[in-house]
């Protein structure tokens, strides 16, 4: 195992440790502490796929964390490093990953419907998103637009190629 790999794994580890002790807590805020950091995702629900915009301050290492206490799949996704502006403040893109890595030797599947959380490490921040299915655009509208186009042409095979048996002595044969 490579050292990122271990390192990446050593993040999952550990942000899924904080993410749990996290979401036993009554608060729904979308930090922690007033002094430690904060973070939005925008928009805050959406199919897999969705690009969401996640704004902060403080909070550079995160992952995209599930689990059963939000109802989705457990396991999470690290993002890469955040560079911070000289305030503190970041502005990133992401997409709902299509597939979470296993997390304490549990999970690492496709994201079901669910709330899932971006959580920061050290445990400054986080933010709530609700995947609400599959992908509904993207590579999988492309993917089901090319299967109906197939279904399509092999319909019309079938009926161009009308296949006759006839029966003779050596048995049935494809008629010409």
């Amino acid at each position: 195992m490579s050292r990122k790999a271990i390192v990446r794994s050593g993040v999952v580890i550990v942000l899924t440790f904080c993410s749990l002790t996290l979401m036993g807590s009554a608060a729904k805020a979308q930090q922690i502490d007033d002094n430690e950091g904060s973070l939005t995702v925008t928009p805050r629900r959406g199919p897999i796929g969705t690009t969401v915009t996640l704004r902060g301050n403080g909070c550079s290492v995160l992952a995209f964390i599930g689990g059963d206490l939000g109802g989705g799949t457990t396991g999470a996704d690290p993002l890469p490093e955040i560079d911070l502006d000289p305030d503190g403040d970041f502005e990133v893109t992401y997409r709902i990953p299509s597939r979470l890595e296993p997390t304490m030797g549990q999970g690492g599947a496709r994201p079901n419907p669910g709330t899932y959380f971006f959580r920061s490490f050290p445990p400054r921040c986080y933010a709530e998103f609700e995947v609400t299915g599959l992908a509904t655009t993207g590579p999988a509208k492309a993917q089901l637009a090319a299967i109906a186009v197939l279904g399509g042409l092999l319909l019309v095979a079938g009926t161009v190629m009308r296949v006759s048996v006839r029966s003779g002595p050596s048995g049935p044969r494809l008629a010409p």
